[in-house]
């Protein structure tokens, strides 16, 4: 219910601090970067570069919630901690897709909404970000975007009521 929803908001807010606390050593911070334009692209390394191999790449698709791909791969693979990132569909209209007004229960708006309820990435969108909004969809700033790097996941997903992560389940990852 809406209800519901607004209760889980409220308390995911209200224990954010002590979440990116307890899990400080870990990565975990408020901190976050506006990039307004598009990087640069790599320099390519070029054929043979200097005897570089690349190493084998495994490339799966998921069909799954971001933070339970993210948590599991950080249980399966132990060199994946501190490098675990989750792409956040980003709302262009306003910070967080507008999740602590809308109350939505699915992804259907904006990724980004289910993702804040279920961890402290809502601290990390400042409000100087929030003066860039609207995000173009074409052109000059359409490629904009914030970088949070510590982000912990401390809650289940939506279709599990946002119910409280074991300790031990408890991660950080990059958005």
């Amino acid at each position: 219910t809406v209800e519901e929803r607004k209760r889980i908001a409220r308390d995911t807010i209200y224990r954010t601090a002590e979440m990116i606390s307890q899990f400080r050593k870990g990565g975990a911070s408020a901190e976050s970067t506006f990039f307004s334009n598009q990087l640069p692209p790599l320099e390519s390394l070029g054929d043979g570069a200097s005897g570089l191999t690349q190493p084998e790449v495994e490339i799966n698709v998921i069909n799954s919630d971001s933070y339970i791909s993210a948590r599991t791969i950080l249980a399966e693979t132990s060199q994946a901690n501190g490098k675990t990132a989750v792409l956040n569909l980003a709302s262009d209209e306003e910070p967080a897709g507008g999740w602590i007004h809308s109350f939505t229960r699915t992804q259907a708006r904006f990724d980004e909404e289910a993702l804040c309820y279920s961890s402290t990435l809502y601290a990390t969108l400042k409000p100087k970000y929030y003066l860039q909004y609207p995000w173009p969809n074409l052109g000059p700033g359409s490629v904009a975007g914030v970088f949070s790097p510590g982000v912990v996941v401390f809650k289940d997903d939506l279709a599990h009521h946002c119910a409280d992560l074991p300790p031990e389940d408890r991660v950080v990852v990059s958005l």
